[in-house]
């Protein structure tokens, strides 16, 4: 028999091995569990100190957050409502001040002032999915509201390397197992991890 070469798509014996920053190898039924997890835990919070044209005389603080549930990298909006000892809202102009119990989730409007015994804010969500717990602070009152934060779905597999690119039929002598690469984006362009993928051989012969 003649040795011929045949580029990878035909190779007899293939390796495929897909990568997220990497995430394993292996056959189609191979998965790896762990899609990141939660980030490690944080040392203890670090409220700002910021600038307060009005003494806070807020006796709570209940937090909101909407929507309660968004994807890596969006948004959502944080109400704070101050109230003082007797129930009534803060002086408007009263400072809440916003934080992230744990930065790695995201970040969040550091501080606001009340209207109407209400403060807003922006959470920004990093690429990390969990649930990102939000912290405001006026005066010695302090309140908190979570924010559930998901991984966007598989959006792209991108080709990244065969190594070699050339292999030789079965029995001719040649290298016959070429390792292939790819990569998992979702739809911000971010590599995932943990994600199942099947390969199909297509070319003539099967593989």
């Amino acid at each position: 028999m003649k040795k011929g070469h045949f580029r990878y798509g035909l190779a007899l014996v293939l390796i495929a091995c897909l990568f997220a920053f990497p995430i394993g190898c292996g056959s189609p039924s191979d998965r790896v569990e762990d899609g990141g997890g939660e980030p490690e835990p944080t040392p203890p919070i670090e409220i700002p100190d910021v600038e307060e044209p009005i003494e806070s005389e807020a006796d709570s603080v209940n937090l909101s957050v909407d929507p309660t549930t968004i994807n890596v990298e969006g948004t959502a909006t944080v109400t704070a409502t101050a109230r003082d000892s007797d129930n009534n809202p803060v002086e408007d102009g009263t400072t809440v001040v916003f934080v992230v119990e744990n930065p790695a989730f995201g970040t969040v409007t550091e501080s606001s002032t009340t209207s109407a015994g209400s403060a807003t804010a922006t959470f920004t969500a990093a690429n990390s999915p969990g649930t990102a717990t939000i912290i405001g602070v006026s005066g010695s009152a302090t309140g908190n509201a979570s924010v559930d934060i998901l991984q966007v779905p598989a959006a792209a597999i991108q080709f990244v390397s065969a190594n070699p690119d050339v292999i030789a039929l079965a029995g001719t002598g040649g290298a016959e197992i070429s390792e292939l690469q790819f990569r998992v984006l979702d739809s911000n362009n971010n590599p995932l991890e943990g994600i199942n993928v099947t390969f199909t051989m297509v070319g003539p012969n099967g593989g």
